[in-house]
């Protein structure tokens, strides 16, 4: 199962939500720079599993009065993507955090999208995409694409599931 493994955000004024969570190569942070983006994870209140899958589990949940998504990873190394917080993208879901501070709880802290997968809505087929909108789309993802790599970021998990 890949919940939230979409490239790129689709631009809130088309059709807002659809997730992303970047598996990125693993960099290395000094503390303090860690610490600054260090979410308790005692802070994030009304938690809702959401899925799971080889990465590990995901839930919805609010910090600071927004609606967050959490992933829970297997062990601190994989928190350790904090240069995330440099980017700045429409079309690229915001990192808000890690919590490290409550083994052995390690999570991933991002932007929630409330409308789950783009392959889940395309296939459930519930509404009828026009091809101008779906052309919309696809450069959105482009776009978002295109700003990771810029930055030398790189996606490892662009596709849909089987």
């Amino acid at each position: 199962m890949t919940l939230f493994n979409i490239t790129s955000k689709l631009n809130k004024s088309t059709l807002p939500g659809y997730p992303a969570i970047f598996f990125l190569k693993k960099y290395q942070c000094f503390s303090s720079y860690a610490e600054s983006w260090e979410i308790p994870f005692e802070s994030i209140s009304d938690l809702a599993w959401l899925g799971s899958g080889a990465q590990g589990a995901v839930f919805v949940g609010r910090w600071r009065g927004e609606a967050v998504a959490v992933k829970k990873v297997k062990d601190a190394q994989e928190t350790n993507i904090h240069h995330l917080r440099r980017l700045s993208h429409p079309n690229v879901v915001r990192f808000r955090g890690v919590c490290t501070q409550s083994p052995p709880c390690y999570c991933v802290v991002m932007e929630f999208c409330p409308h789950g997968p783009l392959f889940n809505f395309l296939r459930e087929g519930r509404d009828q995409v026009p091809p101008k909108r779906l052309v919309e789309w696809t450069k959105q993802l482009a776009s978002g694409m295109k700003y990771l790599h810029d930055h030398k970021i790189i996606h490892r998990d662009l596709k849909s599931p089987k």
